[in-house]
């Protein structure tokens, strides 16, 4: 978009709820109707609609306090309020559907993920193009589906569609590329190859769209375009095959990532790529309290900074080093300049605003939050994960309401993820309904591999409905499996808080600090901490980690 003839910066959905108001002014349009205006066919909550209108609203300089553009009609909508023209120079948005694996080996699987998973990020290093996330677009994983339709859904300009068969050690890769608003195929082509030559086929799919889109890249972002990290065929397989186990997000998928990232970095010691991915598994595992954080910091951090000193431009690796800047060294202000960073070396990284809106949230800035995490919704709208994060802006901002109903959009999507459960049953809790949130925490413990940080949610909870025998037998049985696993002193802190046991808990919380556990970084806005909130010690515990009240 254009303002006073200097280029603003307005996704495409963005853009278009701009339109639709100037169009019906001065008539104001509900909530509702601008909902199924911009999300037809589709589901879409409060935080996308209010995203949106903050982000038009820093487009045209139009301060929400005292509008002169876009008015706010409490309980109802909003309206256009004057006679202002725009001009549209928004991203070409592209959605690349996972390819279909058209061989009855399931071996393949993770070959066909990844050359999709690729293409799309070869497009997303370039910044006139917007990307759909992976974790939205693999919804459509194993189904025959339209690709219009689902362009139309998403708001996307062209839809990408692949096709791999293989025949002992040959390959057929198809590809096809759609035009939503036409529904024309205007580009498609057939790469036969062998497996150990899918790399040169992958730089040309993405080259060839670009062209038949007719863009005009410049220098740099052909460079983008074509970047390649490896030419080590091995590494590159093993590296693809570490993604897929990543990608499934439970601890044994984890380890079974940390396997093969180590084994491609070591086929190719120069492989940037595997240990952006290993500091990503590390961060994670960190995040979790899953082993002791120090050592997973420690070695997520390494792997980062070799990434980086690899490819100075890889945006998942700066953006896991400010995750590590943040949780685990309470670094703020340097973990903000690297998301940043992250951001602007790949305008379509769903995770890299997803995370940088949970950084701004954990300070107690849930405005600039909100707008971050609807980027990340617009980049990857059909993410539980990021869904759920949604919901967690919202609880640490104390709407416990909001937040409850956008994990109930999230639930739509997905309704196994523990982490949905747990922040239902946090907003529950703040709200007194009791019975609701320990059936969302009964919910969360149905995981086959979930978290202790469950049993000491159900714990506080326990303690607070008076149930304090029951809470106490949590704790037991959390002390007793520490000889097993790791435990964090986090747990036990938040059960004893439940109980009234406050001194109890501070220890826990110096115990954690000791621990360096990736959950302190909570301690300004978690609403569940707020009986300790007057006491010295708890004052001293934000301090340390770069926090105040």
């Amino acid at each position: 978009m254009l303002r006073s003839g200097q280029s603003v910066h307005l996704t495409p959905k963005a853009f278009y709820l701009l339109t639709v108001l100037m169009d019906a002014r001065p008539k104001a349009l509900s909530n509702e109707e601008l909902q199924q205006t911009i999300w037809p066919d589709t589901f879409a909550s409060d935080v996308n609609l209010t995203g949106l209108i903050k982000e038009v609203r820093a487009a045209i300089a139009d301060d929400a306090r005292d509008s002169e553009h876009v008015k706010t009609l409490d309980g109802f909508g909003y309206s256009f309020a004057s006679a202002v023209s725009v001009e549209s120079d928004t991203a070409h948005a592209i959605l690349v559907l996972p390819f279909q694996n058209a061989t009855e080996d399931p071996e393949l699987d993770y070959l066909c993920d990844g050359i999709a998973e690729n293409v799309m990020n070869a497009f997303s290093r370039v910044p006139q193009l917007r990307v759909v996330s992976r974790r939205t677009a693999f919804r459509w994983k194993g189904e025959v589906v339209e690709a219009g339709k689902i362009g139309r859904q998403l708001g996307v300009d062209t839809v990408i569609t692949g096709r791999v068969t293989q025949l002992q050690n040959r390959m057929t890769i198809q590809v096809e590329a759609v035009d939503v608003a036409s529904a024309r195929q205007f580009w498609g082509d057939r790469f036969l190859t062998s497996i150990d030559d899918v790399l040169r086929v992958e730089e040309n799919i993405p080259r060839e769209i670009a062209r038949a889109l007719q863009l005009r890249l410049s220098i740099s972002d052909q460079s983008r375009l074509d970047h390649r990290y490896t030419s080590n065929s091995r590494a590159y397989d093993l590296y693809l095959r570490g993604r897929y186990h990543w990608n499934k997000r439970t601890e044994e998928g984890l380890r079974k990532a940390i396997s093969y990232f180590e084994a491609a970095a070591a086929t190719d010691p120069a492989y940037a790529l595997p240990h952006a991915g290993l500091a990503d598994v590390y961060v994670a595992i960190g995040s979790r309290d899953l082993i002791p954080t120090r050592e997973a910091f420690a070695l997520g951090r390494a792997h980062a900074e070799r990434a980086i000193e690899f490819d100075p431009l890889l945006a998942e690796a700066h953006a896991s080093m400010a995750a590590i800047e943040e949780v685990h060294y309470w670094q703020w202000a340097e973990a903000r300049r690297r998301y940043c960073r992250a951001i602007e070396l790949n305008p379509s990284y769903a995770s890299a605003y997803q995370w940088y809106a949970l950084h701004l949230a954990r300070q107690g800035l849930a405005g600039e939050a909100d707008l971050q995490m609807t980027k990340a919704i617009e980049r990857d709208p059909l993410s539980v994960i990021i869904l759920t994060n949604a919901a967690l802006v919202a609880y640490l901002s104390r709407d416990y309401e909001l937040a409850i109903r956008r994990v109930e959009l999230a639930l739509e999507i997905e309704s196994q993820y523990e982490g949905t459960h747990l922040v239902m049953g946090a907003a529950q809790l703040m709200l007194g309904n009791y019975d609701a949130a320990l059936s969302a925490f009964h919910n969360a413990s149905q995981s086959p591999n979930h978290q202790t940080h469950t049993d000491a949610a159900t714990g506080h909870a326990l303690a607070l409905s008076g149930r304090r025998a029951e809470a106490l037998s949590i704790v037991e049985r959390l002390r007793a499996m520490r000889s097993e696993r790791h435990v964090s002193s986090i747990d036990f802190a938040m059960i004893f808080i439940g109980l009234e046991m406050f001194d109890d808990a501070l220890e826990h919380f110096e115990s954690a600090m000791r621990e360096k556990s990736g959950w302190l970084v909570y301690l300004k806005t978690e609403p569940r901490l707020d009986p300790l909130r007057e006491f010295p010690r708890f004052q001293t515990l934000l301090k340390r980690v770069g926090l105040s009240q």
